[in-house]
Formats: structure tokens, sequence, C-alpha cells
């Protein structure tokens, strides 16, 4: 029964020698076999934190029974999060020893960090996406009101330099409100099939120039079966910003590499549900992250770029587009002075999923031809809209 059971089951020496072991416990610390557990010491091999183990038999003999979490480290150095209860007990020759049961829970760990992650970032983004949305409002008045002073007697006159500021303040502070508005997932989107392929192929002209000729570029986009219904803006938006934080990470003489392939997920319980996707790798030779940074990398505002370098946005806005816009998901794997790889998970379509809007331009409206239109608008938007429509001979009503 010991043998064949699915956790480690093993009873051990207090000064860590293992004396008896089920083969469970092997293949989990990644031991050929039993006998070859008996060479390993549990405090010095296994065992991550000094002392850990230490901690646990006090409590074993205060309490005779304890169940605790602990790090553990394999054979090959993959860390392990493990579940071990632990019974005090007394060997046929009247030594102490310990009985134990012990489970991985590595994964079910690393399932609920991630979802830790995703809650969090869900509230993060409720709250961008509801400022943004409000502040986009104020936006448009303001943007709006200066195209009519500009398009009026203001535009000729000496403070004309002074709307343009205006106008184009505005317009940067749109910019930013459109990419909190990306990663809340509230961007009005104009879906359409695109292939993923091409569309890198398109933009590397412009990649390159973002780059810089001292990086090295290498794409690889020529696989088929690359097509995702995305709003094709937001796909080259993705494409840009993991380009330029990419690049931002890779010294000189570096190597960035871009590649597309259509995938199969068959697993279910990992990050990406099964099925078909398009997966989108950047690849960059940079300094990589610490575990501190990875963890925060696609919430808004955060960087670790200088002051004036950057807002913080560019990965947070790759995740809003990913998950709302293309129906996808997006992990990253990295590590301290070695590479970072971001890869985005597309679901997949097919040309003829395509939507086609016909448009009669013979309903047109003109000057002449008076009509009604029913808008939802707020605030300062409603006299400003209001404003521009009424000459066409528009009445608005909301």
């Amino acid at each position: 029964m010991i043998a064949g059971a699915t956790y480690g089951i093993y009873r051990s020496t207090p000064d860590g020698r293992i004396l008896e072991a089920n083969p469970a416990l092997a293949t989990m610390l990644g031991y050929e076999s039993v006998e070859a557990l008996y060479a390993v010491n549990l405090s010095r091999d296994v065992y991550a934190e000094a002392g850990a183990r230490d901690r646990l038999l006090a409590a074993c003999r205060q309490h005779r029974d304890v169940t605790g979490e602990e790090r553990w480290t394999g054979k090959d150095g993959r860390q392990l999060t493990v579940c071990v209860s632990a019974h005090l007990a007394v060997d046929i020759d009247g030594t102490e020893v310990f009985d134990s049961v012990v489970e991985d829970i590595t994964a079910r760990r690393a399932l609920e960090t991630q979802l830790r992650a995703s809650q969090k970032l869900e509230t993060i983004g409720r709250l961008a996406g509801g400022i943004a949305h409000d502040f986009n409002n104020l936006l448009t008045a303001i943007l709006g009101y200066s195209e009519l002073l500009l398009e009026g007697d203001m535009g000729r006159s000496p403070q004309r330099g002074d709307l343009e500021e205006i106008r184009a303040a505005a317009g940067r502070a749109a910019a930013l409100t459109a990419q909190l508005l990306a990663f809340s997932r509230r961007q009005m989107l104009a879906p359409k099939v695109v292939d993923v392929s091409a569309a890198v192929t398109s933009l590397v002209p412009m990649l390159r120039r973002l780059i810089g000729e001292d990086i090295v570029v290498v794409i690889r986009a020529d696989e088929p079966d690359t097509c995702v219904n995305a709003d094709p803006s937001q796909l080259d938006q993705v494409l840009v910003n993991l380009t330029v934080n990419a690049r931002d990470t890779t010294p000189p003489g570096g190597a960035l590499t871009i590649d597309v392939e259509p995938v199969d997920v068959t697993r279910a319980g990992g990050p990406i549900p099964p099925g078909r996707y398009v997966r989108l790798r950047v690849r960059d030779t940079g300094s990589g992250m610490d575990p501190a940074t990875k963890a925060h990398m696609f919430e808004p505002f955060f960087t670790t770029k200088g002051p004036g370098r950057g807002t913080g946005l560019g990965l947070a806005t790759v995740y809003g587009i990913v998950m709302q816009s293309i129906r996808g998901t997006g992990t990253a794997s990295s590590s301290c002075r070695l590479s970072t790889v971001v890869r985005c998970a597309f679901c997949t379509s097919t040309v003829g999923d395509s939507p086609v809007t016909v448009t009669d331009s013979s309903t047109a409206p003109t000057r002449n031809s008076p009509f009604t239109v029913a808008v939802k608008l707020e605030g300062r938007s409603i006299p400003l809209c209001t404003k521009v429509l009424n000459p066409w001979r528009v009445n608005v009503t909301r």
C-alpha cells in the first residue's frame, strides 16, 4: 500500500537521514530510486530554508503530530512547495524517529498565485477604467472646443499657437486614457480577421527603426494558419509595446526575436485553456526580471525605468488588449541576469469569420436634409455635440 501511494511517505532520523521511503518520494525529488534517497540528508539537501526542518521537528516533539507547508529543493535544483504531515514515533530500538507524509502542492500554489494576480489586476482595471472613462469625457470637450475655436476666428488670431498647444496636450492625455481603457478592457473595438504573421511582417520596417541599429532583430513569421479575430490597430499596439519594452532592456549588441506560430494546447489546468491558438513571442537578451518585478509587470504605472523615461502603461496595455480584444492570454518568463520572454496566445479565427459591414452612401446626411439622432453623452460633451451638429440641421435628443 505504501509502495503504491501517490504521496511521498518516509521515516527519518532527527539528524535528517532517511531510513525508509516509497517510490513516490523518490519521483517527487527527482531521484532514480528509493535506494538513492538513503544517501540524502533532509536538513542539508532537501529543505530549502536553513533551520526549517528543526522547527518542524521541535513542533512535532511538542504536539506529536504536526502539519506544515515547506519549501524543498529537488535533485536538479527545482524548488518545490510541499505539505508535510509528521508524526513522532519510537523505533524498535527505542530511538526517536519521524514518520512523514508529504504532498507536492507546487502546481496548486502556482494556480492560486495566478488567480490572486488576476483578481488584483481586475480590481485595478475597474478603478483605472472608471477614472479614464470620466476623464475621457472631459477631454472630449477640451478637444472639441479647441477644434471649434481653431476653425473660427480664433484660428486666425495671434492666440492660435496657444490653442494648438492646448489641443496637443489634450491629445497626449487622450492617448494615456486610451491605454488605461485598453488595460481595463473598456475600449470601443472594430475587430476583424487579421493574420498575425502578416501584421508582424508589415511592421518590420517601423520596428527596426524603433529598435535601432545596435540590436540584432530576428523575425520568424512565416507559419500558415495564424489568423485571429482582432482590432488591427490594437494588434499593432501590442507588437509595438512589446518591442519597445524589450528594446529598453537589451544592451547594444544584444538580440531581439519575434516569432509567430500556431499552437495546440491539449492539457487542462494550465494558464491557457485547451484549444488552438496563435502564439506571439518576443524574446530579448536583456538583464531579465527578479521575482518581485515580474509579479508587478502587468500593473499600470509600474515601471523600472527612471523618471521621465516611461509611463508604466506599456505591458499593462498589452495585457488589457490581449484579454479583451483578442480573447487570449499573456504570460512571461524571466530571471535575473537572463533574457525575458513574453508570450501572447490568441484564439484562432478563419477568414470566413470576418464580419462585413456595408454602408449605403445614398443615405448620408447633408445640410439640407434634417434628421434626428439620439446620443448617449455625459457632462460637457452634451453642449459640444449640440453645437457641432446643429449647423447640419440635426436635432440632438438624449
